[in-house]
């Protein structure tokens, strides 16, 4: 029978000897909690981590990790399109370093996204890949409505199908 859950996996993003890493399987899962203490508004920070999707089981979107709310400018997420594009998505706004990687393929990536107050820069692999000074800054939601997920996004169900592994955010660029 299919797994329905989050599972945790000993598979090492390039070789290494990160902690272990959970695979969520599309099926209305993700892991979330208040944001309370996160950089938010218009406030520096970064959010980093690795990402592996699922691209041979289909379809390949949705957003692996972020944080905030779905509500114009207030999310910070790495989001993945149904055109296999990844970016990263406010709601509603040109972030312009979009698209960070395109397309994706099924394998290890290590992405960290950073905003400073003025320019949002994108580095996959450690390189930085694209820096853009955004239409209208984040307003990012962490108190009350705001949320960090990991495994998709809650307001609108699209569930992650994919590898995470060291997921973080810093109060940050």
């Amino acid at each position: 029978s299919p797994h329905n859950g989050p599972t945790f996996v000993d598979e090492y993003p390039y070789g290494g000897t990160h902690p272990r890493k959970v695979l969520y399987t599309h099926h209305e899962q993700y892991a979330n909690n208040q944001a309370w203490g996160i950089a938010y508004a218009n406030k520096p920070r970064t959010i980093l981590g690795y990402f592996k999707p699922r691209i041979s089981h289909g379809t390949c979107y949705n957003d692996p990790f972020g944080y905030g709310a779905g509500h114009h400018r207030a999310a910070f997420y790495v989001h993945i399109g149904s055109n296999r594009h990844v970016s990263l998505d406010y709601h509603g706004v040109d972030e312009r370093i979009n698209h960070i990687i395109d397309p994706v393929q099924e394998k290890w990536y290590h992405i960290a996204i950073t905003w400073d107050g003025t320019y949002n820069r994108a580095y996959i692999n450690g390189v930085k890949v694209k820096e853009g000074r955004p239409s209208e800054h984040p307003h990012t939601f962490s108190y009350n409505y705001g949320y960090v997920v990991v495994g998709g996004a809650p307001w609108n169900n699209n569930d992650y199908d994919g590898w995470i592994a060291d997921f973080g955010i810093f109060n940050r660029a």
